[in-house]
């Protein structure tokens, strides 16, 4: 699962993040960081996806981004959901820093989920007209 800024058709900016599986349960898989430099960036060295358990009123996701920036997961923040895209193991989300302040990040999941890919779009840079485009350059 080979994933650069350059295969995705995007520019300057752009920072992809890979992550190897280290623990799965029946609601969530925690992935540790692999390649990319996390430093100046948002993203942790550790992430986790969890299920979508229908505890919010969100339409149209599986699962949840979780960085690990507090001691304990649950005080962990929880940054976006996952939507899906028409390629199979390609989502996407957006982070929120502000009411208008949006950041996309595309995700890469491999089909045994034990390899996962972000590509971490600038700071405020959310072109959700382009999601589909992008994901089949993925």
């Amino acid at each position: 699962m080979n994933v650069t800024a350059n295969n995705t058709g995007i520019g300057i900016g752009i920072r992809t993040f890979r992550f190897k599986a280290t623990k799965h349960n029946k609601q969530s898989t925690i992935f540790e960081l692999i390649d990319g430099n996390a430093a100046n960036s948002f993203i942790t060295q550790e992430v986790k996806l969890e299920r979508f358990q229908r505890y919010s009123n969100a339409i149209g996701i599986d699962y949840y981004l979780r960085l690990k920036n507090e001691p304990t997961w649950a005080k962990s923040e929880l940054v976006t959901g996952l939507y899906k895209t028409t390629r199979k193991g390609i989502l996407y989300g957006d982070r929120r820093e502000n009411s208008n302040l949006r950041t996309l990040i595309m995700f890469k999941i491999s089909q045994d989920f034990q390899e996962l890919s972000l590509i971490v779009y600038p700071r405020g840079h959310n072109p959700k007209n382009q999601v589909e485009d992008i994901a089949h350059r993925i």
